[in-house]
């Protein structure tokens, strides 16, 4: 009966991560003494073949070939790419740029948000208190802004306290 394991090996059963590499020189056949110089790795001995059927020179079976399923020929329609790359580019960051590059470069929206000589008071009115009607979301991203290191370094000292210290490291113990 011939092994589906090449070389006639007997499968051993993976314990550990370990024995993975021994498992996957089980996995692949000798190379037989006819085989080119090149394919012939001097360094390392692999398993030695059992089975005279592996040895016979016009075996196609002999090479030093692990066995591992055939690839996937199956393509995606360009329908579903398309769908799957707008959907990793709908993420929070993504969707803030494509907003923000526009009001960054039309000058009747940057109006809006800041003072824009020709614009702002003139074509685009200005709010009660004199400023563009958003500018109170740039004054809020900036307060926001401001806050982020502080708010950074306090978690951080929250990360550092729940730190559990073994006796070891410990000073003067």
């Amino acid at each position: 009966m011939r092994n589906r394991y090449g070389g006639g090996l007997k499968p051993t059963r993976k314990t550990s991560r370990a024995s993975s590499f021994t498992s996957q020189l089980e996995r692949t056949r000798s190379i037989p003494a006819t085989a080119p110089v090149d394919a012939v790795d001097a360094d390392r001995p692999g398993p030695s073949c059992t089975n005279d059927e592996h040895n016979h020179p016009s075996s196609t079976a002999g090479f030093h070939q692990p066995i591992t399923p055939a690839p996937s020929t199956h393509k995606a329609p360009w329908t579903k790419k398309l769908v799957s790359f707008l959907r990793d580019l709908a993420t929070p960051v993504s969707i803030s740029i494509l907003i923000a590059i526009p009001c960054g470069i039309i000058s009747p929206l940057k109006a809006l948000f800041i003072p824009v000589t020709g614009w702002t008071g003139d074509r685009v009115p200005n709010a009660p208190d004199g400023n563009p009607p958003l500018a109170f979301i740039i004054e809020t991203a900036a307060f926001i802004g401001s806050i982020s290191i502080p708010a950074a370094l306090i978690l951080l000292g929250a990360s550092f306290a729940r730190l559990t210290v073994s006796r070891l490291w410990m000073v003067g113990s």
